[in-house]
C-alpha cells in the first residue's frame, strides 16, 4: 500500500497514545490488543486446560473495545470526508482509529508459514474502504472473538483454513507489533498493567 493510500486510514498520524485520558487504563487499545493477541495466540496453541479466565477477558474487554471500535466509524469516515455531524467521545474515536490503523497494516505485516511470500494488498487482508466495509470487517472480529468466548472454535484450529477466523487472529497479531509513543508516567501505568495481566495469565492452566 502506497504512504498516500495509507493516510486515508490513518488521519491522526500515530499520535494516539497508550493510555490517552481512559478512566481504566486496562480497556485502552493497545492495552486490549496485546493482550487479546496473547491469549488467542495460547488459546490457538491449544495448551490452555482451564480457558474460563481467557474467555472471561475476551467477553469483557476484547468484545468492549470491538463496539467502540464499531461505535466511533461513523464519526471516523465523515472525518475522511471533511465533515463532522457524528461526535464521539475521545475513548471511543480512538477506539476507531486504532482499528483503522491495524487495519491499513495488515497486508504488510500479517505473516503466515503457510504463506511464506506475504499476503496480497488486494485480498483477503484488504484494508475497508467504506463505513460499510469496516463495520463488516469489525462484525467479522466480534464474531470471531465470540467464537472463542463460547468455545465454538476448537483449539489448534489451522487458521489458514477459515480465512474469517485467520483476519481476527492477524488483526490482533499486527496491532500488537504497532509502535506506540509512551510518556514515564504511561510506561508505569503500562508495566502495572502487564504485571495485572500476568497475574490472569497465572490463574490460567497451560499445559505445554
Amino acid at each position: 500500500m502506497a504512504d498516500s493510500e495509507r493516510d486515508l486510514f490513518v488521519p491522526n498520524k500515530f499520535n494516539f497514545q497508550s493510555v490517552i485520558g481512559y478512566r481504566e487504563v486496562e480497556k485502552s487499545p493497545p492495552v486490549v490488543v496485546r493482550q487479546t493477541h496473547t491469549l488467542l495466540g495460547l488459546y490457538y496453541q491449544g495448551v490452555i486446560r482451564n480457558s474460563e479466565p481467557a474467555q472471561e477477558y475476551l467477553h469483557d474487554y476484547t468484545l468492549g473495545y470491538l463496539k467502540a471500535a464499531a461505535d466511533g466509524a461513523p464519526a471516523y469516515y465523515e472525518q475522511i470526508k471533511g465533515q463532522s455531524v457524528h461526535e464521539v467521545d475521545l475513548e471511543t474515536r480512538e477506539a476507531t482509529d486504532y482499528a483503522a490503523v491495524i487495519m491499513s497494516f495488515l497486508p504488510d505485516k500479517a505473516k503466515s508459514a503457510i504463506y511464506p511470500q506475504g499476503f496480497s494488498k488486494k485480498g483477503s487482508l484488504k484494508p475497508p474502504a467504506t463505513l460499510e466495509e469496516f463495520l463488516e470487517r469489525i462484525k467479522e472480529l466480534r464474531i470471531g472473538v465470540w467464537l472463542v468466548v463460547v468455545g465454538d472454535v476448537e483449539p489448534r484450529t489451522t487458521l489458514e483454513a477459515y480465512p474469517p477466523l485467520l483476519r481476527t487472529f492477524k488483526f490482533f497479531e499486527v496491532g500488537n507489533r504497532l509502535p506506540v509513543k509512551l510518556t514515564d508516567d504511561e510506561r508505569k501505568q503500562e508495566t502495572l498493567e502487564r504485571e495485572k495481566f500476568n497475574d490472569l495469565l497465572g490463574e490460567i492452566d497451560i499445559s505445554l
